[in-house]
């Protein structure tokens, strides 16, 4: 062998010696995040909440990143390492990690640092002492360390799918992810009954007793709804309405019965308990929500109950059956109100669909039977550069970020005219306008396949 290959494989050895911690480390993080997801649920296996302390590491005072507050080496795979560090010192040393914490300046390394805390503190301790921790923390920490609880006490499910994010952002921290709780398959009363004792009195109470007492409602009715005994006025009608926004995607039938019983203790929410359970009816099955609406006696009822059972009929069962249904009803007031729900599912236009293309709208498909194919003026390709909406002056919608603009010009009460301004290449590739006017009409709109996305039509 000569020198220069045996140097050249001493040194490939060496560097490969050197890579073996970071992919022993690389396989611990995989490991213990496996480990993590393997784990009995916490609220099935309470604790006394002693730890066992093999040693005291508060870091070190001052430290401006979690590498010099807690003395190691931070390496490539850094935010793992973090994670799993404060597991790890968690599992040691309880409340060690958490006086490391305050030495811990930079913000990606606490936050990486505090998610292995609390991952540990959710695995092992009863929810009551991981939410009662969690509330000393400041609030961006505290956010930090829910998140983290919520994800280990749902497997992950609620945090992968972007359910609590978007929840925290509707709701505030506290009352989003206890909806992202009660929402979960998974949920257990007693993590509810921790977290109302956690967060008694939050702005969002009522929301969070709501979505709580829902999974009650099927078991134990009476002992659901004393959870919002002690609200009054809007709070009561806001826990009634959550109550039933949960509970009658499971059981619309019940919901249903409960809400006719029951429909005068909401106040002011009663239009909204009676579409929400009308809607749920109705996704399962159009003719019960009918039989339910002829229930109904109060005229703002009756509308209410029209509006949720017309949106769910415009779009499930196409436009043609959805309008002899409207015209069907007994009143003109509530054929008006059908009609208008119509027409926002199945809007009145000119039967075109549309995309921005290089800032143009263009139109990619003209709707058989729609107006805009039958004018015979328009053609896939087009390209649509400005709109008079009616009013006699043109718009200009090229250049747009979206299609927003040109949707609302080009939309309009059925019988009236909207006019174009088209360009289109000729066989040069040269591009030539011309205008074209079309009267706007109902949009039928076909049956929708079951779980399919409604389309945006003009």
């Amino acid at each position: 062998m000569s020198t220069r290959t045996y140097i050249a494989i001493t040194a490939f050895l060496v560097a490969a010696l050197a890579m073996i911690p970071i992919m022993m480390q690389s396989k611990r993080i995989a490991e213990l995040e496996r480990e993590l997801r393997d784990q009995p649920a916490p609220h099935s296996k309470r604790s006394d909440g002693n730890t066992s302390r093999k040693g005291t590491s508060s870091g070190a005072s001052g430290a401006a990143t979690v590498s010099e507050a807690l003395d190691i080496e931070v390496v490539p795979l850094r935010r793992s390492t973090l994670l799993e560090t404060g597991y790890q010192m968690a599992e040691s040393d309880l409340e060690g990690a958490l006086a490391a914490l305050a030495d811990i300046e930079d913000a990606s390394d606490r936050r990486e640092f505090l998610r292995g805390v609390f991952t540990y503190v959710a695995h092992h301790h009863p929810p009551s002492k991981v939410l009662e921790m969690a509330k000393q923390l400041e609030l961006a920490d505290r956010g930090t360390a829910l998140l983290a609880a919520v994800g280990v006490w749902t497997e992950g499910r609620s945090i992968e799918n972007g359910q609590a994010e978007n929840l925290i952002k509707r709701f505030g921290l506290e009352t989003g992810l206890a909806v992202a709780l009660a929402w979960d398959e998974g949920f257990e009363m007693q993590l509810g009954e921790a977290w109302i004792e956690a967060f008694p009195d939050g702005p969002g109470r009522s929301l969070m007793l709501g979505s709580f007492a829902a999974k009650l409602m099927e078991q134990d009715r009476e002992a659901a709804l004393a959870m919002g005994d002690h609200l009054t006025g809007y709070e009561r009608e806001m826990f009634l309405l959550a109550v039933i926004d949960a509970w009658s995607p499971v059981n619309p039938d019940a919901a249903w019965e409960w809400a006719l019983e029951n429909v005068q203790q909401v106040g002011d929410r009663s239009r909204g308990i009676i579409m929400e359970t009308i809607q749920k009816l109705a996704q399962r099955d159009r003719e019960t929500a009918k039989e339910a609406l002829g229930q109904l006696t109060e005229p703002e009822h009756r509308l209410a109950a029209i509006k949720a059972l017309a949106t769910v009929m415009a779009y499930r069962d196409g436009t043609v059956e959805a309008v002899n249904w409207a015209n069907s009803l007994p009143s003109e007031a509530e054929q008006d109100m059908a009609h208008s729900v119509i027409g926002v599912q199945a809007p009145q236009g000119i039967g075109a669909a549309l995309a921005m293309k290089d800032g143009y709208v263009e139109i990619t498909k003209l709707i058989p039977g729609g107006a805009a194919l039958r004018s015979g003026q328009l053609q896939e390709g087009d390209r649509i550069v400005e709109v008079d909406p009616g009013t006699g002056d043109f718009e200009i919608v090229y250049g747009q970020p979206d299609l927003n603009r040109a949707v609302e010009f080009i939309r309009g009460e059925t019988g009236s005219t909207v006019r174009l301004r088209i360009v289109r290449p000729d066989a040069q590739g040269r591009l030539q306008d011309q205008i074209v006017s079309i009267r706007r009409e109902q949009i039928v709109m076909p049956a929708a396949p079951p779980d399919e996305d409604k389309p945006s039509e003009s």
